[in-house]
């Protein structure tokens, strides 16, 4: 039964990264068939951004890092998505709040580097 309740949950946010990213270098994510988590990353070094970005519009996501020892992620890539508290009206709005800060954060550094 919980499995009933979580999967759509995890479907939803798959969809939207797949339409927002399949096929891109700017994100790849895990696709679970168990768990609490998807694991999302992004251009090394806008995993902090990403976070930030998604704090400042009110989506609150696991601490980058979680993942590592010590939370250290190294790349500055890895984002631990857990869709299991959310409820289903509050998640379309999440999934794209996710989505334009990764591209913010992912742009940005594209640009920078091309300084």
């Amino acid at each position: 039964k919980h499995a009933d309740i979580i999967r759509p949950k995890f479907e939803t946010i798959i969809n939207v990264l797949e339409d927002e990213f399949g096929g891109s270098d700017i994100a790849r994510w895990s696709k679970p068939l168990g768990g609490y988590f998807i694991s999302y990353d992004v251009l090394n070094g806008c995993a902090k951004k990403v976070y930030e970005l998604c704090k400042n519009a009110g989506l609150v996501i696991t601490t980058v890092g979680d993942t590592f020892p010590y939370g250290r992620d190294d790349n500055d890539s890895n984002i631990r998505i857990a869709p299991t508290f959310t409820n289903t009206s509050e998640l379309d709005k999440a999934c794209q709040i996710l989505v334009v800060s990764t591209k913010i954060a992912c742009i940005e550094k594209i640009l920078s580097e091309m300084n």
